[in-house]
Order: structure tokens, then sequence, then C-alpha cells
């Protein structure tokens, strides 16, 4: 009589574990798909547009912000979620408005600040620029204030008035996080999605990354 294989329990854990972690829908797959959380999620990323928080008339009502955060100095209740979060689902050059809002949609009590910040890289566009006024200028938000400094929009997160910034943390060096001189908050905005959502986020995080 033949001996049975011994199952791999291991892998076979690992599948079951892979199989339960999958949502029931993900926009990867459109037979999974439902129109009613596909529309939102659609409304969602229609937020994602600098134009509807930069204007002539916002920027005369900033807020200027005294300083951010690293991740190093968030608070105990949520900082090793953040850190898991950007160490696992990694941002992006030129997505600060999705990735604030993902890491708001994933951990409770997190909100999405959009608004304005100083970078000495910025400030040499200043030529090119009217005096109080908002421009597009290279696929960039930039505006020019009364002291003639320039000025790009940008997004990121604040718990319980801590604002923290994850592109600086982590896609600058330490060197570079000089040029990062100062913020200003135009609105601040809670992130309050279905628990589906949340998770549709999270599960086709790279997914939506790569299509931005």
């Amino acid at each position: 009589m033949k001996r049975q294989k011994k199952r791999d329990t291991k892998s076979f854990k690992k599948q079951m574990k892979k199989v339960k972690n999958q949502p029931l829908i993900t926009l990867q797959d459109p037979s999974t798909w439902k129109m009613g959380l596909i529309n939102d999620f659609e409304n969602e990323m229609k937020k994602l547009n600098g134009d509807r928080y930069v204007t002539n008339e916002t920027v005369q009502y900033r807020t200027d912000l005294r300083y951010v955060v690293s991740l190093d100095n968030l608070p105990d209740e949520i900082m090793t979620d953040v850190k898991k979060l950007v160490t696992s689902k990694k941002p992006y050059r030129g997505q600060c408005m999705w990735y604030s809002k993902f890491i708001s949609s994933q951990i409770k009590g997190v909100n999405q600040i959009f608004g304005l910040f100083q970078v000495n890289e910025n400030q040499k566009l200043g030529k090119y620029l009217q005096l109080n006024q908002v421009t597009t200028l290279f696929n960039t938000l930039l505006y020019k204030d009364e002291n003639e400094k320039v000025w790009g929009f940008h997004s990121w997160n604040e718990y319980k008035g801590v604002h923290f910034d994850c592109l600086k943390n982590e896609l600058f060096d330490k060197e570079d996080e000089k040029e990062f001189i100062k913020y200003t908050i135009l609105k601040k905005e809670v992130v309050n999605l279905k628990p589906q959502l949340s998770k549709l986020l999270n599960y086709d995080y790279e997914f939506i990354s790569s299509s931005i």
C-alpha cells in the first residue's frame, strides 16, 4: 500500500491566511465589484485634486504651522501603526494627497491636512510667478505671497493637534529634510470611510499607487 504523502501544513496555513486576508472586493478583479463601493472609491479619488483646496481665496485664510514632528515623536497610541504602514506600504513622490488619505483611512483619529509648504528648490521659481496668485507651473500648484516667498501645495496628516509628514520622513534623507522650511494649513479633513472601503484601499494600495 502506497504511503500517503505528508501534507505541507506550513504552506497550507500560509495559503489559507492569504485567502482569509483577501477582501471580497478588489479593484484588480472586476468580477468582484459592487457598484456602491466602487462609486464611493471613485468619489474619494476625485477629492485628490489640489485645485479644490488651493485658490486665490483660500490662501488668504491660511494658518501657519509651528512645526511637524518626526514619526519617532508621534503619540504612543499611533506610532507603531504609522510606522508599520510606511514600512509595508511605502509612499511615492508626488502622491502626498493619496498617501495622507490612505494613512487617515487606516488609523482611527488621524486626519488629512491640505496646505502649503516652503521648500528651497521652489524659491528660484518666484521670478515666473505673479504676486498673491496661485499658479500651476510644471504640473505643480505654486503660490507667491506678499513677501515674495514661494509656497507649493502639499498634504500631510494630523492626530490630536500633532502634525506629521510621512513623505518627508520616508522619501528624504536628513540633509534633504532641511529643504522643508515651513508649513501652512488650508484645510483639515476628517477621513471617515466605510470599513470595507478602508480594507480595499489597504489591499489594493500598490495597484492604486501605480494607477495615479
